[in-house]
């Protein structure tokens, strides 16, 4: 999935830092053990977690949710306590 397709409350989260502006990586991830991201729309992160990068969610706490691809325990955590974009 091209990132232009992505809902705006997953690019409205990404927060490009050193100089590099939104939509313009200088480099490409090669590898990615896991990611934490701050969201108050956990709702809305599971529903893109699960249907759009065909995660499985592990875990649904009050403050946070987690999700998996593989064997690992959680790739993916989106927690509400964070700062949104964090």
């Amino acid at each position: 999935m091209d990132r232009r397709e992505w809902p705006d409350f997953v690019t409205n989260s990404v927060r490009i830092s050193g100089g590099v502006s939104q939509g313009d990586f200088g480099m490409a991830v090669q590898a990615l053990g896991y990611i934490g991201i701050g969201g108050s729309n956990l709702d809305d992160w599971s529903a893109f977690a699960t249907g759009q990068l065909g995660m499985q969610q592990v875990d649904r706490a009050a403050s946070c949710r987690a999700f998996r691809m593989d064997d690992r325990r959680q790739r993916l955590i989106v927690d509400r306590e964070l700062a949104e974009g964090e």
